[in-house]
């Protein structure tokens, strides 16, 4: 196995401690000081890692998308997933574990009033969204690719931001399969394709135990 450099060793350091220090405080009132005491790491360098608390938040949230997506394709037989199934899928087991602790749903909901995941999302999510253009040969140009991403990842927004405020009453099963619904309706994904998916996710997800998969700690 590759040893590990002392820069990657911090910054998963880095990683580790801005995960304690956002569960308990939030997005608004963690301070990047307070992330460097708990990592032993000096502001500077941290800084050096992560240049602002955006950028550790968009760490934090690709690795967590990234075990959520490893444990489907480790659990589930590959040959049955298309992109958009499994984006069903990682959108149930995502937004479960981060709705159902009132501590993680704060910081998530905290990251959306300051557009802290804009970043992430519009390349993570946009590659993930790319696989269905692939999957279903849609006739889709890039630039209204790139209409649809924006106003789908506007739609999550002021949604995640209702159902916070219980303006939207959901639970968190419903919800999710409701914004992966959604955004399989504005790429023209056929309805029973789309129905056919959240069946298959919410058994999927009823049947194994995930609870281990946590953007914090």
């Amino acid at each position: 196995m590759e040893k590990m450099s002392k820069g990657m060793r911090t910054k998963m350091r880095i990683l580790e401690s801005a995960k304690k220090v956002f569960y308990e405080n939030g997005y608004d009132d963690a301070i990047v000081q307070q992330i460097a005491d708990e990592s032993e790491t000096t502001l500077g360098s941290l800084t050096y890692h992560f240049a602002t608390k955006a950028t550790i938040v968009d760490a934090i949230m690709s690795e967590y998308l990234s075990a959520i997506k490893e444990r489907i394709q480790s659990t589930y037989k590959k040959d049955k997933l298309n992109h958009f199934k499994e984006h069903f899928f990682l959108t149930i087991i995502y937004y479960n574990n981060l709705l159902n602790d009132e501590k993680t749903k704060r910081f998530y909901y905290e990251t959306h009033l300051n557009s802290a995941l804009f970043d992430f999302l519009f390349r993570d999510i946009g590659s993930i969204y790319q696989g269905f253009i692939r999957d279903f040969n849609l006739r889709i140009t890039p630039s209204e690719f790139e209409a649809i991403l924006i106003a789908d990842l506007g739609a999550r927004r002021a949604s995640a931001m209702a159902f916070y405020n219980g303006q939207i009453q959901m639970s968190v099963n419903e919800f999710a399969a409701f914004l992966i619904s959604n955004t399989g309706r504005m790429f023209s994904i056929q309805e029973d394709i789309i129905y056919e998916s959240r069946k298959e996710a919410l058994t999927f997800y009823g049947s194994q135990d995930f609870s281990d998969i946590k953007a914090l700690d």
